[in-house]
This record gives C-alpha cells, sequence and structure tokens, in this order.
C-alpha cells in the first residue's frame, strides 16, 4: 500500500480514480432526481387528462339536457357555473 503525506497528494496520485468515482455518483443522483420528475410528470398528465374527460362529460350532459329542456338554471349547476 501506498503512503501519501496529505489528501491533496492522494487526489493528485489518483485524479483519474476520483473522476471516475465522481462521474459515477452524479450519474447515479441524475437517475434518481430524473425518475422523480418522470413520476412527477405522469401525475400531473393524469390530472390533466381525467379533468378534461369530466368537462367533457359535463359538457355532454348539459348539451342533453338542453335538448330534452332542462330549465337553464339546472343546466349552468351542471356545468359549474353555479
Amino acid at each position: 500500500a501506498a503512503e501519501y503525506k496529505d489528501s491533496v497528494e492522494f487526489i493528485k496520485n489518483n485524479r483519474v480514480l476520483i473522476k471516475g468515482i465522481i462521474k459515477g455518483i452524479s450519474s447515479m443522483i441524475i437517475k434518481v432526481l430524473l425518475t422523480i420528475a418522470l413520476k412527477e410528470i405522469s401525475v400531473l398528465v393524469a390530472q390533466s387528462v381525467e379533468k378534461e374527460q369530466i368537462e367533457k362529460a359535463k359538457s355532454r350532459v348539459a348539451q342533453l339536457a338542453s335538448l330534452t329542456g332542462v330549465p337553464q338554471n339546472k343546466i349552468r349547476k351542471i356545468m359549474g357555473f353555479e
């Protein structure tokens, strides 16, 4: 085993090894952060799709209600305007 005066000398002599370790650690951190970001994005997309489907369903119900003679105040409640 080699002996070094201090940590600076160790770092100078093992620069390639330390760079490799740092690169590996940073890659793992980036991978974890990307995984977290993708999970959050998928949750937001799912919420957006769900909200859009709800709005489409409300619109369809309101349209059918207006065609069958339901009063406008009831249709506004269906659409969430009241």
